[in-house]
């Protein structure tokens, strides 16, 4: 025929081409399950595997992961042990009827809130604090009555231990205060800062100090260590305490000296 072709594994070829050899070329893919091969992926089931390695970043959890998790731990309710808070109260939370009522009532009332009292037990341990004088006072309220109401208890301590002077009397008396004999430094400083602080109440707490560290020198026993510590300028009751104390020394080593130039020239 003319215008045949030589056909080489099914694909017509043009006239005239050698045509070295005649080698069947498969026409099709393999068949494997009925699916054709068509790249190198993993063949799962009747489908193919996605060629999509694992990243590390990428993982994906299960839905549902266990997880220990501690067993709840029971919360005891408070005891009677643990409430009895008159058991507890600090040893020097004590009010005797002479000491300072305000600063005792400022410690208590912050205590109470510390221990979260209710109202009742307030007024069940102020009247555990109570001695002396101020013990005699409560006893006296609250005859032919078993409790007294934490309020009124308060305000009637009030009105007996926390009465005020007028400040022009605590100023006079705190102007007159002098170092008593036999009274130590330390107990003539606190006494004067005290009266200091009740005199010049609605001040400032400054002035009040100024006005102390002035007086603790002036009221001096020993006038020549007054003048000397009044020279100094002290701005502190700290300050005048140790050049008091200072001066003494000074004073003690001086007298020391003579006597004992005394006793070599004996010996001489």
């Amino acid at each position: 025929m003319p215008n045949s072709r030589t056909v080489v594994s099914g694909f017509p070829m043009p006239n005239n081409l050698p045509v070295e050899s005649s080698v069947p070329v498969q026409s099709t893919l393999p068949v494997v399950g009925n699916l054709i091969v068509a790249s190198n992926l993993p063949i799962v089931g009747n489908n193919l595997a996605p060629n999509n390695p694992p990243v590390a970043g990428n993982l994906t959890l299960p839905s549902c992961v266990p997880v220990e998790t501690s067993p709840p731990v029971p919360i005891n309710p408070p005891t009677q042990w643990d409430r009895d808070v008159s058991t507890k109260l600090p040893k020097s939370l004590l009010f005797d009827g002479c000491s300072n009522w305000l600063l005792f009532k400022r410690k208590f009332e912050h205590y109470a809130r510390m221990q979260d009292w209710s109202y009742e037990e307030c007024g069940d341990c102020l009247g555990w604090c109570l001695t002396g004088k101020a013990m005699d006072f409560y006893a006296l309220l609250t005859e032919g009555r078993e409790t007294l109401p934490y309020a009124e208890l308060m305000q009637r301590l009030q009105e007996r231990f926390g009465a005020r002077e007028l400040p022009a009397t605590a100023q006079g008396r705190f102007q007159d205060v002098q170092q008593e004999r036999g009274e130590s430094l330390d107990d003539w400083s606190d006494r004067v800062l005290t009266l200091a602080t009740t005199a010049f109440r609605v001040l400032p707490y400054a002035y009040a100090t100024e006005q102390a560290v002035t007086k603790f020198y002036h009221g001096l026993l020993d006038k020549e260590a007054g003048k000397h510590v009044s020279l100094q300028l002290p701005t502190s009751m700290g300050d005048a305490m140790n050049m008091m104390k200072i001066y003494s020394h000074v004073q003690l080593a001086c007298a020391a000296a003579p006597m004992d130039s005394q006793n070599g020239e004996r010996e001489e």
